[in-house]
């Protein structure tokens, strides 16, 4: 949260574009009862780490708790904030990760929002949630 609100204060002095991820793990439950916790576990480890390969070096990715992770995109304008989820979102799903033994099919879901003159945390997080729950309800 202290990443996002020094974004978002950037944003507000100096008009830094700034945009954020709402990343949603599709299916966890499944993966849960499929493959046991353990295997729900390593999907979750599997997805931070290719939201870090993802992402530049400058960007910050946390998890939010449950299936949700964040992604921080400082300097990024919306072409290049969708350009960056669109590829996140191939990389994750480009291949089958394997736990022991099984391929284990992982997609996520990726909303994305700018950061908007006057925002707060609250307020980017809950439009980056909405703008991925309409990325599920169009799939």
């Amino acid at each position: 949260m202290r990443e996002l609100e020094r974004m978002i204060a950037r944003h507000d002095r100096h008009g830094t574009p700034a945009a954020v991820l709402f990343v949603d793990l599709d299916g966890l439950k499944i993966l849960n009862d499929s493959f046991g916790h353990m295997g729900g576990d390593a999907a979750l480890v599997n997805v931070a780490e290719k939201l870090v390969q993802g992402t530049r070096a400058n960007d910050c990715v946390a998890r939010l708790g449950g299936d949700e992770f964040c992604v921080l995109l400082d300097h990024a304008d919306e072409q290049c904030a969708l350009e960056i989820a669109e590829r996140l979102v191939d990389l994750i799903a480009g291949e089958d990760f394997m736990f022991e033994g099984q391929a284990m099919p992982l997609s996520v879901a990726v909303g994305v929002t700018l950061i908007e003159k006057g925002d707060s945390p609250v307020t980017v997080l809950a439009r980056a949630d909405k703008a991925m729950y309409r990325v599920k309800a169009a799939a």
